[in-house]
Parts: structure tokens; sequence; C-alpha cells
């Protein structure tokens, strides 16, 4: 817990700063803005991006338990589909997160990662191939791809998606 206590320290410190609110300014134990939206960030990234359990994070925050912090993170993803600029925002935390070293996702291609959030797609799947489409019919993409792949079709899931591709 020591390791995921220094980098929830320094997962604050990465937050306020790009929110660039001053530490001291902000007590967390209170209600007022923005300290919930910082405890939401923490736990969110925290999980992402340390395993950190819920429970490990709400003895951190000082929350009553875990199931804070699991509906504190659902309110931010929610927040993050209605905002397109918000959720460029989580983004942006994200990358300072692996660029600086502390995610479990660090030394990892980041390129390889891909992240949408769409209502109707289709996954076609062959081996260890896969392509994905949005909107489209699946029968003109088995016109198009011809034998030997396998067709997911899924519809209003509204849901994230990540896959890690193969190098």
């Amino acid at each position: 817990m020591e390791s995921k206590h220094h980098k929830l320290e320094q997962l604050k410190i990465i937050i306020f700063s790009y929110l660039q609110i001053s530490i001291d300014s902000v007590n967390l134990d209170t209600r007022k803005a923005p300290a919930p939206l910082i405890k939401k960030m923490i736990g969110y990234y925290a999980q992402r991006h340390f395993s950190a359990t819920q429970t490990e994070i709400a003895h951190y925050l000082n929350l009553r338990n875990h199931s804070s912090v699991s509906l504190g993170t659902a309110s931010l993803i929610e927040d993050a589909e209605k905002s397109r600029t918000f959720r460029e925002k989580l983004k942006d935390i994200d990358r300072i997160i692996i660029d600086k070293g502390l995610s479990k996702l660090s030394g990892k291609n980041n390129e390889w990662y891909m992240f949408l959030d769409l209502n109707n797609f289709i996954i076609a799947t062959k081996g260890e191939s896969s392509l994905l489409w949005g909107g489209t019919d699946i029968e003109q993409i088995k016109t198009m791809l011809g034998e030997g792949w396998e067709f997911t079709e899924h519809k209003a899931t509204e849901k994230f998606i990540y896959k890690r591709l193969k190098n």
C-alpha cells in the first residue's frame, strides 16, 4: 500500500496542477467544489493506472467505504460522456500519468490503445485481426471482406471498449 499511497500523492499533484489549483487551497474532506471532482478523478485514475482497490482509494480519500469511490467513478464517466471538453481533459491527464511513468501502462506503446464510445458498431474478426465499423450495414461488410470472418453486431451498448492490439 505504501507504493500505491506514494503514487496516489503524485496523482493528486498532477490533477491539482493540471486544473491549476493550489493543493493548499482545497480541503478534500469537504463537499465544496472542487473537492468532489478531484476525489472522483483520483478514484478513477487510481483504479485505471495503479490497480488500486476501491477500498484502498476510499481509505486514502477518507471516504466512508468503497461504494463512494464506485459512485464517484460512475459519475465522472457519465460527465465525460456528456461533455467533449471534459472528456479531452481526462484524456490529457491520462497522457500525463502515462508519460510520467506512474501507470501500469507506462513503457508500452500507447498508440496501440484505442478508446471508443459507440452506440452501434460491428466487429469483424479473423484469426489475430479485428476490424471495427460504426454505422455500416453488416451485409455490406460481409460482401467487402469475403469469407472467413466472424461478425459480432453490438447495438446500443453505450460502453467504452478498450482493447490492446498486438505489436
